[in-house]
């Protein structure tokens, strides 16, 4: 909680990177081993500071290289515009506002790691509810089920979900 004294108000924030690292956690469970987070490369790079004449490496939310496997988790400001992320007022070393450099970023990555010969998985997920308020077991089959679509075996038994269970959470998830 953040308290802001002014107003007499609490406001609830999220913990930056909170989201990302809860499916990060569910699917090292699924894949049975941790992955290496914020994992930068040197093919993968930002553009050149006009300042410091440097290209910083970006980073990959999460990379299992057992699996050759990255994964980027994109929440609410992937998709759409975010004040508190976007900074519509401050231009970055490209010279586009953060939203834009942040698309330009993402897709540079992505194909930057698909070059590469990594298996890219992009996860929608939204910031709402929390994950302390989600059903983890349901997270954990449907990201089970991501993992299986795209050809990503995991270890153990234990991670195997059942089908009737994922159908039930799919048409739960719909209100059907």
């Amino acid at each position: 909680m953040v308290k802001n004294e002014g107003a007499r108000k609490s406001v609830s924030v999220v913990r930056m990177g909170h989201v990302a690292d809860y499916v990060l956690d569910l699917l090292a469970e699924i894949l049975g081993e941790q992955p290496e987070r914020e994992k930068r490369f040197p093919w993968a790079l930002g553009d050149m500071s006009a300042k410091t004449g440097r290209r910083v490496q970006l980073p990959f939310d999460g990379f299992w290289a057992r699996h050759s496997l990255v994964v980027e988790v994109d929440e609410d400001q992937h998709r759409r515009a975010v004040a508190f992320w976007d900074k519509p007022s401050v231009a970055t070393v490209s010279g586009v506002f953060r939203g834009e450099q942040r698309a330009i970023y993402d897709a540079r990555k992505r194909t930057a790691a698909r070059d590469a010969g990594y298996t890219v998985l992009e996860i929608s997920w939204e910031r709402r509810p929390l994950p302390r308020n989600r059903d983890r077991e349901v997270d954990r089959r449907l990201l089970a089920r991501t993992l299986r679509e795209a050809g990503i075996e995991a270890f153990g038994a234990a991670t195997a979900p059942r089908a009737s269970a994922e159908l039930e959470d799919v048409q739960r998830l719909r209100g059907a």
